[in-house]
């Protein structure tokens, strides 16, 4: 509800001070009104989807590493929605970055298209140095791919008035389906994309130590369980225990060279990231 508050109030903030697209939309809406009817819902339909977006994407990070966190979808749905929103806008200000050319190719005088031409070919030309420094071609890949998507809304958006966008009604719907079908058939890249958002708003993929501060901590037997946090809830910490550990809980399991994820409760525990990774 407050994501779709934003967006009202932005539309409204849009139609105030650009009133020549506001009189053009009433045009449309005199002229064709059925197609532009169909494109606001088309619209709707987009939204909706970058709505559930963080939810989906959450959802094949947690199944790719065999648990589930009920809570996330019960009471925490609105702080993933907000993790999600601070994703989209970095990924937004990434594909302006990128496609700045084409964005503003309509309206711009042959400098400025210049300008951003060597800007967008610059910062490309950087992204790509950098995945092929670290090595991660496919995280930069659906990075890339992903801003793709956006800038080329962008660019259609920015590009055509209102009545091409009725008369093309149907190419947000066209992007909600690509923006929940290419997570879904790629699902690795999507971990990727998740691991990277988690671990920058520190609240997963994190390497970290868990103490029991119930217990006094003495030496050789501090209480404490290493591992990869793969999230952390206001109520649990989901940790994926690091394969040197001498918990009991890994001694008594089963299953030689199988972690399972623990589930810890937040209450008389503490947390301390750590710098070094440990190997999954």
């Amino acid at each position: 509800m407050e994501v779709a508050l934003i967006f009202i109030c932005a539309w409204l903030a849009y139609m105030q001070f650009f009133p020549a697209q506001h009189a053009e939309l009433l045009r449309t809406a005199a002229v064709s009104p059925v197609n532009l009817l169909k494109y606001l819902g088309a619209s709707a339909i987009l939204f909706l989807v970058l709505s559930i977006l963080p939810v989906l994407a959450l959802n094949i990070y947690m199944r790719h590493y065999d648990f589930f966190a009920y809570e996330v979808f019960d009471r925490e749905v609105f702080p993933i929605q907000i993790i999600g929103l601070n994703i989209f806008l970095n990924f937004a200000i990434m594909a302006l970055v990128f496609f700045c050319a084409g964005i503003i190719w309509k309206s711009a005088d042959r400098s400025r298209k210049i300008f951003s031409i060597v800007t967008s070919a610059s910062v490309v030309l950087l992204f790509v140095l950098l995945a092929l420094s670290s090595g991660r071609y496919g995280f930069a890949l659906a990075i890339f791919v992903f801003s793709l998507i956006i800038g080329s809304y962008f660019i259609w958006w920015t590009r055509n008035g209102f009545q091409d966008k009725a008369r093309w009604w149907f190419v947000p719907s066209v992007y909600a389906v690509i923006l929940i079908g290419l997570p879904i058939l790629f699902s690795p890249a999507t971990v990727w994309i998740v691991e990277y958002s988690l671990a920058e708003m520190k609240v997963g993929y994190i390497d970290a130590e868990l103490f029991d501060l119930s217990k006094p901590c003495v030496p050789g037997d501090c209480n404490s369980l290493k591992g990869k946090l793969l999230l952390r809830t206001p109520e649990f910490y989901y940790l994926l225990p690091a394969e040197d550990n001498d918990s009991a809980a890994n001694k008594q399991s089963p299953h030689v060279g199988y972690r399972s994820v623990m589930i810890v409760n937040q209450e008389h525990m503490g947390i301390k990231y750590l710098a070094k990774i440990p190997s999954k």
